[in-house]
């Protein structure tokens, strides 16, 4: 019986040893799981694909250089519209022409053109087709 008394406040006495620890390093540990929430929440903010700035780069990358952007607005369904000015009206369908045989435009439309004496000031509004389908229209082009 003094054997069994004996381990009991032994094991007792080590159970209170580890709850003295635990509390101890309690702040720590509540620190550390902060810390992990903010790191995941900072991967999925700076993973996430920033698609508004590739649908950008897809209507920039055929530009000519004597067409300029003066605004842009995009939706989340793919439309974007942008505003911009060219020395002349055969650079606005140039550029046309370019957005329709790059096959990540759909929906290209021109809803203003107003040229002066300075060029032409222009808006335009496309339907920027994901990466998948671009590459799926492409591939009916070969065919």
């Amino acid at each position: 019986l003094a054997t069994l008394q004996y381990l009991h406040i032994r094991r007792s006495r080590q159970a209170a040893a580890m709850a003295a620890q635990i509390e101890a390093q309690r702040p720590a540990v509540m620190a550390l799981q902060e810390q992990e929430a903010l790191a995941r929440s900072a991967a999925r903010v700076s993973d996430a694909p920033l698609e508004v700035f590739d649908w950008l780069m897809a209507v920039n990358d055929v530009r000519p250089e004597t067409v300029s952007f003066t605004s842009a607005y995009a939706d989340r369904a793919g439309g974007l519209g942008f505003s911009g000015e060219a020395p002349s009206v055969a650079a606005v369908n140039q550029y046309r022409e370019a957005l329709e045989k790059s096959g990540r435009c759909s929906q290209l439309d021109v809803k203003e053109l107003n040229s002066t004496k300075q060029g032409v000031k222009f808006t335009m509004q496309v339907r920027i087709l994901r990466e998948e389908a671009a590459a799926g229209l492409k591939a009916e082009e070969v065919q």
